[in-house]
């Protein structure tokens, strides 16, 4: 459990540094709560399929 909080935590930090700096470079830098909340929404997504992944690796485990 510990672990995939850490991986949970490593990309939302890595998502927001990201975007911010493909902002930066290419156009300018927007508030900070819409990092926030891409980063929270892209770490959702990989947790829920990395969850399913687990689920499906399981399931053929068991047959």
């Amino acid at each position: 459990m510990k672990n995939k909080i850490r991986k949970a935590l490593i990309l939302f930090v890595a998502c927001i540094v990201l975007f911010a700096t493909l902002d930066f470079i290419f156009r300018e830098l927007k508030p900070v709560i819409h990092y926030l909340s891409q980063g929270a929404v892209f770490t959702a997504l990989v947790i829920v399929l990395d969850y399913f992944e687990d689920k499906r690796r399981n399931s053929k485990k068991n047959r």
